[in-house]
């Protein structure tokens, strides 16, 4: 859940919590999961500013993640930060260069000896991107890509995401979810 508040001459502020659930298909053995075995819990922040065809936000969100209950893992905790700054190019449309999301690890992860040889320590991650946004109505479509400039003990790539956003069309909201597995 999200909430936002409007702090006057185009400033925002919001706050929100997100809960995670182990839903997927989930198995030991298997080379690939698409679902997660452990609970995570999101506080997020952000502040933002939008007026005259504008925009500038500073994103965070803290990830506290649960033991996976079948192998005892512990992925560890996370960080994620993101800045970003845009002009709209026309009054429906936007374009935006760079965005800067960046993921910290404080704690470390912990594994039985058979899951990993060893303990992975903290990860870091920092990427630079574009996003292309449009309005229909009340729906804001947001896509987003990123590209990993810098990473230690993390998988360094390209990371894509489409938001789509329901509400007024007085003021646009930023939302910021991210799950990595």
């Amino acid at each position: 859940m999200d909430l936002s508040w409007d702090l006057s001459e185009g400033f925002y502020v919001s706050g929100g919590f997100g809960v995670y659930f182990p839903l997927g298909q989930w198995e030991q053995n298997a080379l690939i999961n698409i679902g997660a075995n452990f609970w995570t819990f999101e506080p997020l922040f952000a502040f933002s500013y939008y007026k005259d065809g504008w925009t500038a936000s500073l994103q965070a969100a803290y990830d506290t993640n649960t033991i996976n209950p079948t192998n005892q893992y512990y992925s560890g905790n996370q960080v994620f930060l993101n800045g970003t700054f845009m002009k709209c190019s026309r009054a429906s449309t936007s374009a935006q260069l760079p965005t800067t999301p960046s993921r910290l690890r404080p704690t470390p992860t912990t594994a039985p000896r058979h899951v990993w040889r060893n303990n992975r320590p903290p990860g870091e991650l920092v990427g630079v991107g574009g996003t292309m946004s449009t309005l229909f109505g009340h729906l804001s479509v947001q896509f987003m890509i990123t590209q990993e400039v810098y990473a230690i003990n993390s998988v360094q790539g390209t990371k894509a995401w489409l938001n789509l956003i329901i509400g007024s069309t007085e003021a646009p909201t930023m939302t910021v979810r991210r799950r990595t597995l």
